[in-house]
């Protein structure tokens, strides 16, 4: 076997110098990189829980307004049916309450127009022999506003007039306009569709 030439010998010393020293290298920035790895790592944790806590928020908030908005609209079909049932319902023995009832369930155009007409509709209703009878078969939100909600209501009434309907039929439909109030839901306006 023939002995490795001198600049073999003096590369491989230098190659295996470099490779200890790569290792010693390694050595020593070995808790430096675990430390940059583990802020990364929670870095990315972090990132991820917070995504995570922003779409539960952004859902909680979501769903809470969409069961505002039908609690509220809720109330509006509630507070329709109660008022057209009392529109519908007018005790002759009592005309001036009658009158203040529906009067006061309602706001604006609506409630202009009754109180103009309030004389017309006492006598009308004490001039009733017996007390019509009158019930809502259903209703719903036709469309809803943080300002109003237009409730369709379909009625059975003895005296359809007493919404605007015509003698003769003994089911109408109604658009109630309903406006929130401090104490709930006011008619505003009505107007019969059939």
């Amino acid at each position: 076997m023939t002995p490795e030439p001198m600049r073999v010998r003096q590369a491989r010393a230098q190659y295996d110098h470099a490779v200890r020293d790569e290792r010693l290298a390694r050595i020593a920035a070995a808790a430096e990189l675990r430390r940059r790895t583990r802020r990364r790592h929670a870095a990315s944790r972090l990132a991820v829980v917070a995504m995570i806590v922003v779409a539960v928020v952004a859902f909680g908030v979501g769903l809470w307004g969409l069961s505002a908005d039908d609690v509220e609209t809720a109330d509006a079909v509630q507070d329709a049916t109660s008022a057209v049932t009392t529109m519908l319902t007018p005790d002759p023995a009592d005309p001036r309450g009658y009158v203040d009832a529906i009067v006061d369930g309602s706001t604006g155009e609506q409630r202009e127009r009754l109180s103009t007409g309030r004389d017309a509709l006492t006598a009308y209703v004490s001039g009733l022999q017996v007390r019509p009878d009158g019930r809502v078969v259903s209703a719903g939100v036709e469309s809803a506003t943080g300002e109003a909600a237009d409730v369709i209501v379909v009625a059975q009434a003895a005296d359809p007039s007493l919404i605007g309907g015509r003698d003769g039929t003994s089911r109408v439909t109604v658009r109630v306009r309903m406006t929130p109030s401090d104490d709930g839901w006011l008619v505003s306006q009505t107007q019969v569709i059939s």
